[in-house]
């Protein structure tokens, strides 16, 4: 990838965070990537092929900030870290042509950050997309029950006790530690990837439902008997979902 792109390396609190540029297009679209791992796992192989994808298919450039995990930063933490980020390497770019993006845990993030810009910066969130989002760490929907039977990727209680370490002082329902209770004004649109073996999905729902009382356009994308993240996994139903988000960068 390195003889292939144009990779800088930011340090930002003592962390790195990577760019990937488009050597011939000056006004391309940019995706601020925050990438999943339940706040817990840091970047895998598996990102940097997505990253690869995005470039290849639409000739976006990428901004992946390796954040702080828990147990050692808190949900104010991982946020704070972020919202600078965001800041310093976004600062002079057209903001209509910035994407929040993140898988997993990354989505939550992705929501958050949008939400925190907002508050903080005044800024407007045009594009969110959402890729089998973890949306409340409290994870209390009662449709999560049904699902867990059937979901062999994640586990209830293990992400109720990674999300009390990630929200720390916070509230369960504070808008750092689960997005799906934050305002969505500021908001343009949000595009939603998410399978129905997915203990997430419910939630992933319920932000469709809030979004309906709301002037965000919300695109949900629900892919039937596929596992959280699937996108990343190599299957068919992978590759159709890859193109599917390709197709909504470019539109």
């Amino acid at each position: 990838m390195i003889k292939t792109y144009d990779i800088s390396i930011t340090l930002i609190q003592d962390r790195i965070v990577y760019q990937w540029n488009n050597r011939h297009d000056h006004d391309q679209m940019t995706i601020f990537y925050m990438h999943g791992g339940a706040y817990f796992y840091g970047l895998n192989k598996m990102h940097f092929k997505l990253f690869e994808k995005l470039i290849n298919s639409t000739g976006c450039s990428i901004i992946v900030p390796d954040y702080p995990l828990v147990p050692h930063a808190s949900a104010e933490e991982i946020h704070a870290f972020l919202e600078e980020s965001y800041c310093e390497l976004c600062k002079d770019k057209n903001q209509n042509r910035i994407m929040l993006m993140g898988d997993s845990s990354g989505g939550g993030l992705a929501l958050g950050l949008a939400q925190q810009l907002v508050q903080h910066h005044q800024l407007r969130a045009h594009r969110i997309m959402l890729l089998s989002p973890w949306l409340d760490v409290g994870m209390n929907n009662e449709m999560i029950s049904d699902i867990q039977r059937h979901d062999p990727v994640l586990n209830r209680e293990t992400l109720r006790k990674i999300g009390n370490m990630y929200a720390r002082h916070l509230s369960i329902q504070h808008p750092k530690a689960s997005p799906l209770y934050g305002s969505l004004d500021g908001i343009q649109r949000i595009s939603i990837w998410t399978g129905t073996k997915d203990i997430l999905y419910p939630d992933a729902v319920s932000l469709q439902e809030k979004v309906k009382h709301t002037s965000v356009t919300c695109d949900l994308h629900v892919y039937e008997d596929m596992l959280h993240t699937w996108m990343f996994f190599g299957l068919p139903e992978s590759r159709q979902a890859i193109s599917d988000i390709t197709n909504h960068i470019l539109a």
